[in-house]
């Protein structure tokens, strides 16, 4: 898991990372379905960016995001799925393994 912050000098290297191939959690310490996906991604040791909607405000609302955790699967500088809530954790990690 890569945790981005928010700080000026971290900016340029969260913008990279969340373009970058892979898996982007939009999350909130306080939200149990986020936490219960994180855990299920760390068990099945699927890598993947933690992006924290309160500390990332802007971000989520550019990307219009109502309901976390919202999962953000990246290939080719493309979006190929996103996930809104933790119910689909087996199809994110197949899908993670396979990056």
């Amino acid at each position: 898991m890569f945790k981005l912050f928010k700080d000026t000098e971290e900016k340029q290297m969260t913008e990279q990372t969340i373009t970058k191939d892979g898996i982007n959690v939009y999350s909130a310490e306080w939200c149990r379905n986020c936490k219960m996906l994180a855990a299920q991604l760390t068990a099945a040791k699927v890598d993947y960016n933690y992006i924290d909607v309160e500390e990332h405000s802007e971000l989520a609302a550019e990307k219009n995001i109502r309901s976390i955790p919202y999962t953000e699967i990246l290939k080719g500088g493309d979006t190929l799925k996103v996930f809104t809530g933790a119910n689909d954790y087996k199809e994110i990690i197949k899908i993670g393994r396979s990056l």
